[in-house]
């Protein structure tokens, strides 16, 4: 019988102490979040894993990444936009080529009746 992917155990024991984050507040790894604003730096704590380690990431820290793959974002969907539009430019002048072949073939058949 098939079964799905998530039914089988991972078997792997290197894998077993690694935490992944999870953005429900259910899991025991996801950090607590305190709501005062006096300890703004160190209550937005979330943690990356780099080479074994797990390494604290303050609320800047956070906000630079944030920013640094937003616009990676924007570039990325500008440079899409562009793409798109040069390939709408390309594929019209191509249906008005063909159109204007249409109408020559369209006069050049009307003649031959």
């Amino acid at each position: 019988p098939i079964t799905s992917p998530t039914s089988m155990p991972i078997a792997s024991p290197s894998l077993a102490p690694i935490q992944s984050y999870s953005p429900t507040n259910s899991s025991p790894s996801t950090p607590s979040v305190a709501s005062t604003k006096s300890d703004d730096q160190n209550s937005y704590m979330t943690t990356i894993q780099t080479s074994g380690m797990i390494m604290p990431l303050s609320l800047q820290e956070r906000r630079e990444r944030n920013k640094i793959a937003s616009a990676k974002y924007r570039a990325k969907k500008h440079r899409q936009n562009q793409e798109m539009s040069t390939t709408i430019a390309e594929l019209s002048a191509e249906n008005n080529v063909l159109l204007r072949q249409l109408e020559e073939i369209r006069s050049e058949n009307l003649e031959l009746k």
